[in-house]
């Protein structure tokens, strides 16, 4: 069943009825599709809202023609087209490596949720890759080899890696918006898309430790840039040096450090082993948990658990137990009993997603 914006079911005599020709005039029978596809899974029972439809629309099907009008307008200025002599895939710079190594590991994914039928996780994931692989991060970090030196070997390279991720993903698209996957096809490639065949992943561009990398530079840039926004200091202003805690101790060096030092505007990155040189760990009770337990001592207990040493928090991470000692007798404490909190050491502001974290020292010197 289509339901309304209330969940309810349509029907005439609530008047909630949404005729689906007024709806695709309003929208596109592309955005209608798109949206009924991602929202959940065909045959489920599913909402219909025209804002979500218009964000879907923004978030989808807008990026994918401004990424191509994008495209348009700079290969027309620098007269590109494809030809033998664009550099090979591998021979290109790590930037459009990458994009090619993201592009066919979608695609393995999108084969595998199509073969299980997994219609909306399949597409969903077309529709991150697109805006968030695709458009914010490879065009965005690409858009001055476009313009400028059409036919040097890395603006040839730039414009055949997108002309290629851009056909091959008209093709993904093709069957869950026809139109305007038919159209951008059309003008990009010979004929049209419906004829073409699905795409299928080209394995031998999956570079797993490319794409770790990568997505390990983009969570640091993440909390490198909320650290920025916490003591209000833009991008554009140079800060010295930044500390990163990855997953496993991963550093990252040569060209895809330099892609980090570049985003986040600074002059050095270290990797540390764990956060334990950049933040301090303290405890807080929770009084609503430990007044039931230790009644008229449960002001002793708190005392005692803010004095808890930062080794022994750190043991308790790692599921050791904690005891505190309240009117000479041994208490082991309970995890709802009290919360570590991380703290900054001083004139560090530090972000952490529990996987990666970021530090930076906002301190200006006269350079």
């Amino acid at each position: 069943h289509i339901l309304d914006e209330e969940s309810l079911k349509m029907s005439k005599s609530r008047g909630n009825v949404v005729d689906p020709w007024d709806a695709v005039g309003e929208h596109g029978a592309d955005a209608i599709r798109w949206y009924l596809v991602t929202v959940s899974q065909p045959g489920a029972s599913k909402r219909y809202d025209p804002e979500g439809v218009k964000e879907s629309t923004r978030k989808t099907l807008d990026t994918l023609l401004n990424t191509y009008r994008f495209f348009s307008l700079y290969a027309s200025a620098e007269g590109w087209e494809p030809t033998d002599e664009d550099p090979a895939p591998d021979a290109r710079p790590m930037i459009d490596r990458w994009i090619l190594s993201r592009f066919s590991s979608l695609l393995t994914e999108v084969e595998q949720e199509l073969e299980r039928f997994q219609v909306t996780r399949a597409y969903r994931a077309v529709g991150e890759f697109l805006s968030e692989d695709l458009s914010n991060w490879y065009v965005r970090r690409s858009r001055n080899r476009f313009w400028g030196s059409g036919d040097s070997p890395d603006a040839r390279a730039a414009f055949r890696t997108l002309w290629e991720v851009l056909v091959e993903l008209t093709r993904v698209m093709a069957p869950v918006t026809p139109f305007v996957s038919d159209w951008i096809h059309r003008a990009l490639a010979t004929g049209s898309v419906h004829l073409a065949d699905f795409p299928t992943p080209d394995r031998d561009r999956v570079d797993e430790a490319l794409e770790e990398g990568m997505a390990a530079v983009r969570a640091l840039v993440s909390l490198g840039r909320a650290g920025r926004e916490d003591v209000q200091i833009r991008v554009r202003q140079p800060l010295g040096k930044m500390y990163a805690v990855t997953p496993g101790g991963m550093a990252l060096d040569g060209e895809i450090l330099s892609l980090l030092k570049d985003e986040l505007n600074v002059k050095e990155v270290a990797f540390l082993g764990s956060a334990e040189g950049i933040v301090g760990l303290s405890a807080k009770p929770n009084y609503r948990t430990l007044g039931p337990r230790f009644q008229q001592n449960t002001e002793e207990a708190a005392t005692a658990i803010r004095s808890l040493s930062p080794e022994a928090l750190a043991a308790f991470r790692n599921g050791q137990p904690v005891e505190i000692v309240v009117g000479g007798e041994a208490f082991t404490l309970e995890p709802e009993e009290f919360e570590v909190v991380e703290e900054a050491k001083e004139g560090l502001v530090v972000q952490g997603d529990g996987t990666f974290t970021a530090a930076l020292d906002p301190t200006l010197d006269p350079e």
